[in-house]
């Protein structure tokens, strides 16, 4: 983002860890208490990060397989989540319009992406949308494999609507994995950028304060560090108003986007097994929930965003941001 001048763009803000407390609201103890054990995991041990071979005790809390530790695992976790802190207090307090980096009644999540036995993590069907008082307030759009930016921008413009009408948020968050891109080892999709930026222009278009989770660690996937890099440039971009050009221009990374150094993603040839008739129905399906547990008619009064502003001031004086900036970058 440097090389592409989008930096200068953004507004620099210094973000602190998240303590064990801010940790715990949404981790368990047991989880927290075993990162901090995951201290030194490097060559000095004669191991590194990539040949590490995981415990019973990792495995229990979902470290192993393609989720490896790394050394001084709870102060990374601690980082990057406290600059998703920091982002949503920016959103908050009314700082940022867009700022970059649990299942209730206050939170309705939504979910694109492959479904299908034997992917990793197996969850995330059709059937799944909550439960307790979370219940209908987890949407899940399972594609089959091959996915492309037609099938994408289809479901996405059908689905994301009816939930802003029938949820109606004061703000969104944005998580874009990288690895529904083409040519990622292990995403099995076909996306391009313009399938990305789609959807964004979507989010962007409701002009509700929101918050883009990304970067190699921030966001879920992305095993083709080049064409990672060139989607998160080029969303980058569309929310700060940078033209790119095509070419990559030179800098310390530049050999690795060969043999083109160009910012497309050409999709593969790979079939896109997503039929109309499939898309539709799960289309119906989730209107079908959203019908029944948000009905427009029965809607619960959502707080206002001014109300939530005034809840965190006192909390939160010391946060020092210019208001005339709309786009923040947080770093660690």
């Amino acid at each position: 983002m440097k090389s592409c001048y989008i930096w200068d763009r953004l507004k620099i803000v210094q973000a602190s860890q998240a303590s064990y407390g801010d940790l715990k609201d949404f981790h368990s103890e047991r989880y927290l208490d075993h990162l901090k054990t995951l201290t030194v995991i490097d060559e000095k041990d004669g191991v590194d990060d990539d040949e590490y071979m995981p415990s019973k005790q990792d495995e229990k809390h979902g470290i192993g397989y393609d989720c490896t530790p790394v050394s001084h695992m709870f102060e990374l976790v601690s980082t990057l989540a406290g600059g998703t802190v920091t982002a949503a207090k920016c959103l908050l307090l009314g700082e940022a319009e867009v700022a970059i980096n649990c299942l209730s009644e206050s939170v309705f999540t939504l979910s694109f992406h492959k479904f299908e036995p034997g992917f990793f993590p197996g969850t995330g069907s059709l059937e799944d949308i909550g439960r307790l008082d979370g219940r209908g307030y987890s949407c899940n759009f399972p594609f089959h494999a091959g996915y492309s930016d037609s099938t994408m921008e289809y479901a996405f413009d059908k689905v994301f609507d009816s939930v802003t009408k029938h949820f109606a948020p004061v703000a969104i968050v944005v998580q874009c994995g990288a690895d529904a891109l083409a040519h990622d080892p292990y995403g099995g999709a076909r996306l391009s950028i313009r399938g990305y930026c789609s959807c964004l222009k979507s989010v962007l278009g409701k002009n509700k304060p929101t918050m883009l989770l990304g970067g190699e660690s921030c966001s879920p996937g992305g095993y083709n560090y080049a064409n990672a890099a060139r989607l998160w440039a080029s969303l980058t971009a569309l929310v700060t108003g940078v033209e790119l050009d095509e070419d990559i221009p030179e800098h310390n990374y530049w050999p690795k986007y060969g043999p083109d150094y160009t910012l497309s993603i050409q999709p593969t040839l790979a079939k896109d097994m997503n039929k109309k008739s499939y898309l539709d129905e799960c289309i119906a399906t989730i209107q079908g929930n959203l019908e029944k547990y948000l009905p427009l008619s029965t809607q619960p009064e959502l707080i206002s965003q001014e109300t939530e502003n005034n809840r965190l001031c006192d909390k939160n004086k010391d946060l020092k941001v210019k208001p005339d900036v709309d786009v923040y970058e947080f770093v660690d």
